[in-house]
C-alpha cells in the first residue's frame, strides 16, 4: 500500500527547499513500512534531510548486526547531513525548553531534548521541521503540527508529524 504524501499539496509547499529533522523513530518507521518512496519525494522537493549526533547512536544501537546495516545503508543511500549541535545556541535552548516541559509534567528522553533545542536554535527559522511518530515529547503549542504523513501497510498505519518550533511560546530561543 502506498503511504499518504504525493496527495498531500500543503505538504509539498511546506517542506520545499527546507530542512528536515529526523527523529529516530521516523527513520525505523520508514524501513519498517518500506516506505523508501517518501524519500524520492523529498529529494523531488529538495529537502535537505538531517539528523543529530545522538539520533545517530539511537539508531545504531540496536541488537541484530543485519538491522544496524539496513539502518546505515537508509542513511548512505539517500543524502543525510549531520547537523552539529553548537554549545550556545543548544544551552541556551535547554535552559529555557526543559523547564517549560517540565512545568507540562512532560519528561522527554535527552535526544528529544536535543532535536526540539536544534530545531528552536536553528539560524534560518521557519525552515526546518522535525520529522517524528513521537508527539508526546514535542508538546502543542510549543511544537505546531504543520502536516502530516500516513505510513500504511496491510496490517497497521503510523502517523508520521511534521512539527515546527513556535517561537511566539519561547520567544528567546
Amino acid at each position: 500500500m502506498k503511504s499518504y504524501l504525493s496527495t498531500l499539496k500543503s505538504l509539498k509547499i511546506t517542506l520545499k527547499d527546507r530542512y528536515v529533522l529526523f527523529d529516530n523513530d521516523a527513520i525505523v518507521s520508514i524501513l519498517s513500512f518500506e516506505a523508501q518512496e517518501l524519500m524520492e519525494e523529498f529529494s523531488t522537493l529538495q529537502v535537505t534531510n538531517c539528523y543529530i549526533q545522538p539520533v545517530y547512536i539511537e539508531l545504531m544501537r540496536h541488537g541484530n548486526e543485519k538491522e544496524r546495516f539496513k539502518r546505515q545503508e537508509f542513511l548512505d543511500k539517500y543524502p543525510f547531513t549531520l547537523l552539529p549541535i553548537h554549545e550556545t545556541a543548544v544551552s541556551n535552548s535547554l535552559y529555557s525548553i526543559q523547564p517549560y516541559l517540565h512545568s507540562l509534567n512532560i519528561h522527554p528522553s535527552v535526544t528529544d531534548l536535543y532535536l526540539g533545542a536544534r530545531l528552536g536554535a536553528f539560524e534560518h527559522s521557519g525552515k526546518i521541521f522535525v520529522l517524528t511518530s513521537n508527539l508526546c515529547d514535542f508538546p502543542s503549542p510549543l511544537f505546531k503540527r504543520e502536516s502530516a504523513i500516513i505510513l500504511q501497510n496491510n496490517k497497521s498505519v503510523k502517523v508520521l508529524s511534521i512539527l515546527s518550533f513556535n517561537h511566539e511560546v519561547l520567544p528567546y530561543v
